[in-house]
């Protein structure tokens, strides 16, 4: 029976149409051993086992490479374990990806992965947005648990106009507009363990 691990390359294929280099999955498989190291002592992801953190967070972070690859800057909102941005920002060496973490353990955690990666196109920022300095708009902000509302408030002084912001949710989450925003594609997909998750993608258009 082949592993998760096994399987990444060609599920990652067939769910979003992306190909994983040797040196991208050595990445994300460093990425993970980091991360059940540094979980012990730091809670970063509910997740129980190494299939259990590929099939519902690795393959869904996985979703919005096609996007990141697409945009020369990038920034993930409340960073956290690194779902989605680091995984980001192995999958989009030439984009350049802000990780914005406020928690400070956090921050060190990503800081910590980003070095031992040599993930070179990543700054960690441990700041809110709000206080966010780092003196260039992103083409595209990715947000994976956080109210739609919310991010979509957020997002705005992240964003350059014309730029996107990509939530992450459960499908069926319902309808969402936002003041400012315009819809221009939904993506919805099927994890290995029976999850429907969807990326909605809105334009920040000019004021």
């Amino acid at each position: 029976m082949p592993t998760s691990r096994e399987l990444l390359p060609r599920r990652a294929l067939e769910m979003f149409g992306i190909e994983l280099s040797s040196g991208e999955l050595e990445r994300i498989d460093r990425f993970i051993d980091v991360l059940a190291r540094w979980r012990t002592r730091v809670n970063l992801v509910a997740a129980r086992s190494t299939q259990e953190l590929i099939d519902r967070h690795v393959l869904d972070a996985l979703a919005l490479t096609a996007l990141t690859r697409s945009v020369h800057v990038a920034a993930d909102l409340g960073s956290g374990a690194g779902f989605p941005g680091i995984v980001m920002g192995i999958t989009a060496p030439d984009t350049r990806i802000h990780l914005l973490e406020a928690r400070e353990r956090r921050a060190a955690f990503l800081k910590e992965v980003a070095r031992i990666l040599a993930l070179d196109n990543i700054t960690v920022w441990p700041v809110r947005s709000e206080r966010w300095q780092g003196g260039e708009q992103a083409e595209l902000v990715a947000v994976r648990g956080v109210r739609a509302e919310t991010a979509a408030a957020a997002a705005r002084s992240l964003l350059a106009i014309g730029g996107a912001l990509a939530l992450m949710r459960k499908e069926g989450a319902g309808h969402f507009e936002a003041q400012g925003y315009e819809e221009v594609r939904k993506m919805g997909y099927r994890l290995p363990g029976g999850e429907r998750h969807e990326v909605l993608v809105l334009r920040l258009r000019p004021d």
